[in-house]
């Protein structure tokens, strides 16, 4: 099995790079923003640059850092680094499931299958964006907890992983809560202080890190204005735009957001966070009745489309709904993409409706446990994240899909144990 393993891990990679020669992958946008405050905390001169550290949660940055010596900020080689460690953490988590639900060997080869040579998580692993990095710390962090903290390392990958994905998606925090209650009934008090406490002082440091660059003290960045405001403005259509597009400020705010962009980088940042959050508040102050029908529209562009497709942040008018008719536009894109499109979406609806008819063999044939309960606050606090007070897309599914992609083993398993009952043989779940 381990060999297995390591040769479908091979061939992840192999597709990881090559997904991105085909389409010509560039570390651009956010990317950019990544790079340049990694190199910063590699030059160890503590000097940041209020203009990309603005809207850039340290945590990212910090692991392209650790791993420059090796990969020089080459594209390829973050790549290769990325899937490495998910590979080695999604293995961990197969461990920990298989050590407590005796899953077959079979049943999470095709679940490994499944995973690791799906298009969502290939295209995962190939960009330099902090999703990759989250979703290897979540992988981690489950598992752990699955084998109840029992192994040598399970408590320092626990305690080290909770601090480093918040520190790489600030909005995390939210989901700080449900682990606190599950290690409380799990009576490990000494990790909830322990990881309290780490967590506590690498937000401080990001907090004197903001004051010696913007003059504040902050612990958390300076985006989630521009964030929040993309899920809850007066456009209703749930989206994130580039403030240059067409009526995505209202004008009565115009000349207030044009006067700050025009001050020092530092001052720019401050005073822009705080402008987004008042717009959005007013929005739903306006009318939060129409907030709340943008919910649905959030919750579509999260979930239903796979984590590579964000055709809406580019949009340069507002349009409401999902759109997807516009994934076949001949006019937009070359005319073989329609074709793409129509394969990837094909692959990941019925990714998805796999995992969750999985989810509801699992309740249905077996009990729902602590197990599932921390799975689905995973879940639940993801899209009640970024159908609320966040923007949707799908990319900030990918952190936390291979939670929902596990489920898939019951799907198997059902098979197997009709084979089984049949008398093929194969060892189900008891």
């Amino acid at each position: 099995m381990r060999f297995k393993y390591i040769i479908l891990g091979t061939i992840h990679i192999v597709l990881v790079i090559a997904f991105m020669i085909v389409y010509d992958y560039q570390q651009v946008s956010d990317s950019i923003r990544y790079l340049a405050v990694s190199d910063e905390f590699a030059s160890f001169k503590f000097c940041f640059s209020p203009r990309v550290n603005c809207n850039t949660a340290p945590g990212y940055p910090l692991f392209l850092a650790l791993i420059k010596p090796l990969t020089w900020q080459n594209m390829y080689l973050i790549a290769m680094f990325q899937s490495i460690l998910f590979i080695l953490s999604f293995r961990y988590f197969l461990n920990a499931m298989q050590s407590k639900y005796q899953i077959s060997k079979i049943a999470i080869l095709v679940l490994s299958l499944f995973v690791l040579l799906n298009p969502e998580i290939i295209h995962l692993n190939g960009p330099t964006l902090t999703e990759s990095l989250a979703a290897s710390l979540i992988l981690l962090i489950c598992g752990s907890l699955v084998n109840q903290l029992k192994n040598k390392y399970d408590k320092p990958i626990l305690v080290i992983c909770i601090a480093l994905l918040v520190l790489t998606k600030m909005e995390y925090v939210l989901i700080l809560p449900f682990l606190i209650l599950y290690l409380y009934f799990m009576k490990e008090r000494k990790i909830i202080l322990l990881t309290l406490s780490v967590l506590l002082v690498l937000l401080t440091l990001n907090g004197f890190k903001n004051q010696k660059t913007y003059g504040v003290f902050k612990m958390t960045s300076f985006g989630s204005g521009t964030v929040i405001y993309g899920g809850n403005n007066l456009n209703l259509d749930g989206s994130w735009h580039i403030y240059a597009n067409k009526n995505y400020v209202p004008k009565v705010y115009e000349i207030e957001l044009d006067s700050i962009l025009k001050l020092n980088a530092s001052c720019a940042c401050v005073k822009q966070d705080s402008l987004y959050k008042i717009m959005a508040i007013e929005a739903w102050k306006k009318s939060y009745s129409n907030q709340l029908k943008v919910i649905p529209i959030k919750f579509a562009k999260l979930w239903l489309l796979p984590g590579s497709m964000d055709f809406y942040s580019t949009q340069t008018e507002i349009y409401s709904g999902l759109q997807l008719h516009k994934l076949y536009n001949d006019k937009r894109w070359p005319w073989y993409w329609k074709w793409k499109f129509a394969s990837y979406l094909f692959i990941y609806w019925n990714s998805l409706i796999i995992s969750i008819i999985g989810l509801w063999f699992k309740i249905k044939k077996y009990k729902f446990d602590n197990i599932d309960f921390l799975f689905i606050s995973f879940l639940c606090a993801n899209t009640f994240m970024y159908c609320i007070p966040f923007y949707g897309v799908g990319r900030f599914h990918l952190p936390i899909i291979c939670i929902l992609f596990y489920y898939a083993v019951y799907f198997f398993i059902f098979f197997e144990k009709k084979n089984a009952s049949s008398g093929n043989g194969g060892s189900v779940l008891p």
